[in-house]
């Protein structure tokens, strides 16, 4: 039977709309196609750009670090909370905080300490970039070993010259009397916390100071009339024990001053043995030393300065286990005002130049610089020539001021150029010192050349000098040329030491 046309018609219309509709379905599914191809392109696009900013986050990280000044150096223990408060709170030199690193304006990366590993002093460091609607964002990992060179200045004499050393003029050296001193730093800190310890407690507790920069753990501190030692340390909040009982309730208030007894016993003397004992921090010490323990005095023979034990012997009366020195007495060093390999000179007109004595033609505490690996300079700084060297900064010419670890490659002559600031400079050359800015400079200064100093400079701390034919210190107004320092000294080795942060390798990947 003959279809009628109206039937052919509404046919020929079917097949045109299924056709329609699956050349729409064919086109909706290349469309699709292309827009999720596209869409994983620019997914990969903003993911390898959030890939390429944390990886610019971690490479940056170490200049970042290394280019700060002594000042923001981080000086705790390895510890993941504290070393992301630091992240958190430091700026570098842009005035960014460490813990954030922008790559223009493609992305911003959030760097976070999540792991660290006190065996090996080393923590890993996560640096996660993301950008817009999560679209692109990727994590890098890497191992980081922080290590800072813990220098521990340590002189025998306010000047200490390889070659012989002339004084004259009204010029002075001042060394140090051990038995004068109390051995405790006013003024390190102030407490931002109070605490009230109970009568017969002996517990430890926690106390927030303003700054604890200068302060180790193991080292004990003077609060108000009683002592305690640092058990722990996180930020500015300590973990403090107290050395003696407690017979009543003792109340700590905020704003306290805090001294620091930064050498002291670590055990009460005699323990195991009358000739040996520990101290808190050892590192400044050297074999010949004077010391005063309390109303004790003795000379150091021996010296282990991984476990901070010495040797010494008593001078006149000797402790006792009836009357021992108790843990946390502080201890005292005699600083020379000279020594020398060679002589020492300081005139026969009765006119005192050199205060708290000297030793000439003394080769123990002056070793020969030309021996192997320097014993003079490895004795003054606790590490070699090649470790110090490679930490510091290196300048050529004369440079003010002195901040840190410096090392002039060259000579310094202050007729034209004062020399200021403070820390640690090394001088490759000669150093013709005249002249020194209104509040001298503070610190140790090193001279592997010889050394002339005159005029207005005045020095506060120590130098050190290897020489070639001697050193001079002259002056025509009766003035201390160099005056040995105990602060000065001490801040030189605790905040001005380089805090080396080396990447790991083979330890980069990412999530």
């Amino acid at each position: 039977m003959k279809r009628s046309s109206s039937q052919s018609g509404i046919t020929s219309v079917v097949v045109v709309l299924v056709c329609g509709v699956i050349l729409l379905s064919i086109i909706f599914t290349a469309s699709m196609s292309s827009l999720r191809a596209r869409s994983t392109i620019a997914d990969e696009r903003q993911a390898y750009q959030a890939l390429l900013a944390a990886e610019s986050a971690i490479n940056s990280f170490q200049q970042r670090i290394n280019a700060l000044p002594p000042s923001k150096h981080y000086s705790e223990a390895l510890n993941i909370q504290s070393l992301n408060t630091w992240l958190a709170s430091t700026t570098d030199s842009a005035g960014k905080t460490l813990n954030s690193h922008s790559l223009g304006s493609v992305a911003t990366s959030t760097l976070t300490v999540v792991a660290i590993d006190p065996a090996s002093n080393s923590f890993t460091l996560e640096a996660h970039s993301n950008l817009a609607a999560n679209r692109g964002s990727k994590k890098v990992l890497v191992d980081m070993s922080l290590d800072t060179l813990g220098l521990s200045p340590r002189v025998h004499a306010a000047l200490t010259s390889f070659v012989p050393i002339t004084i004259n003029g009204n010029a002075a050296v001042g060394g140090q009397d051990g038995s004068a001193l109390t051995g405790i730093q006013a003024n390190v800190a102030l407490t931002t916390s109070s605490y009230k310890i109970k009568a017969n407690s002996s517990r430890e507790f926690d106390l927030k100071l303003d700054d604890t920069s200068l302060i180790k753990l193991n080292q004990y501190l003077d609060i108000g009339a009683y002592r305690y030692k640092v058990t722990a340390k996180s930020g500015n909040t300590l973990s403090l024990r107290p050395m003696t009982s407690v017979s009543t309730d003792r109340q700590i208030n905020s704003g306290v001053s805090v001294g620091l007894v930064s050498n002291a016993l670590a055990s009460a003397v005699p323990g195991t043995s009358l000739y040996n004992f520990q101290l808190s921090e050892a590192s400044g010490f050297l074999v010949k030393d004077t010391i005063y323990v309390g109303t004790y005095v003795a000379t150091i023979t021996g010296m282990d300065y991984a476990t901070g034990m010495v040797t010494v012997t008593w001078t006149g009366a000797v402790p006792s286990s009836s009357n021992p020195i108790p843990e946390g007495t502080p201890i005292r060093r005699n600083i020379l005002g000279a020594a020398s390999a060679g002589t020492i000179s300081a005139g026969n007109d009765n006119k005192i130049r050199v205060y708290n004595g000297s030793s000439a033609l003394d080769a123990q505490r002056v070793p020969n610089p030309a021996y192997a690996d320097n014993p003079l300079f490895h004795q003054t700084f606790g590490a070699t020539e090649a470790q110090v060297l490679a930490s510091a900064r290196t300048i050529t010419l004369p440079t003010n001021p002195i901040s840190g670890l410096t090392y002039l490659n060259g000579n310094w002559d202050s007729s034209t150029i004062p020399l200021c600031g403070q820390g640690m400079l090394i001088v490759s050359g000669y150093m013709n010192l005249n002249n020194t800015c209104p509040e001298g400079f503070s610190g140790l200064l090193y001279v592997k050349g010889d050394f002339d100093m005159q005029g207005d400079a005045a020095l506060r701390g120590a130098v050190v000098v290897e020489g070639s034919s001697g050193t001079r210190i002259r002056g025509t107004a009766t003035d201390m040329k160099i005056t040995y320092d105990p602060i000065a000294i001490f801040k030189a080795g605790q905040l001005y030491a380089p805090l080396g942060l080396s990447l790991k390798k083979q330890t980069w990947r990412q999530q």
